[in-house]
C-alpha cells in the first residue's frame, strides 16, 4: 500500500494544497501526493554498504537538513504571498478566473 497525505496526517488535513512532505523516497507515495513531495538525499547516520553515513554531512545550514529548512522557508513564503492575493480576490467579490484557483504548495515545489 502506498503512503498518502491522509495517512501521513492521520486524516487531520482537509487541505492537501497546504501539505509538503519531506522524504527521500518518492516511489512509496500515491500518485496524488507526488506533487507535494520535497525529495531529499537519503539520511544515513552510520556507514552502510551503500554509503559513508554522515561523514559527508555538513552541520548547520550547509547540510541536507539545513537545505531542507531553507527550501521549506521559501515554499512557506511563496505560499503565504499567493494565499494572501487569492484571499483578497475572494473577499472583494472578484469572480475566480482561470488561474485563480487556491494556491497549492505542490505547484510551488514543481
Amino acid at each position: 500500500e502506498k503512503k498518502s497525505l491522509a495517512n501521513a496526517t492521520r486524516g487531520l488535513t482537509n487541505i492537501p494544497e497546504m501539505s509538503v512532505v519531506v522524504d527521500d523516497r518518492t516511489n512509496v507515495w500515491e500518485r496524488r501526493a507526488q506533487k507535494n513531495i520535497l525529495a531529499i538525499a537519503p539520511f544515513m547516520p552510520y556507514n552502510t554498504d551503500t554509503g559513508p553515513g554522515l561523514q559527508s554531512e555538513v552541520a548547520g545550514k550547509g547540510g541536507v537538513m539545513g537545505m531542507v529548512q531553507s527550501m521549506l522557508t521559501d515554499v512557506r513564503y511563496k505560499f503565504s504571498q499567493q494565499w494572501t492575493r487569492w484571499a483578497a480576490r475572494v473577499s472583494s467579490g472578484d469572480p475566480l478566473r482561470p488561474g485563480g484557483e487556491k494556491p497549492a504548495a505542490g505547484e510551488i515545489l514543481a
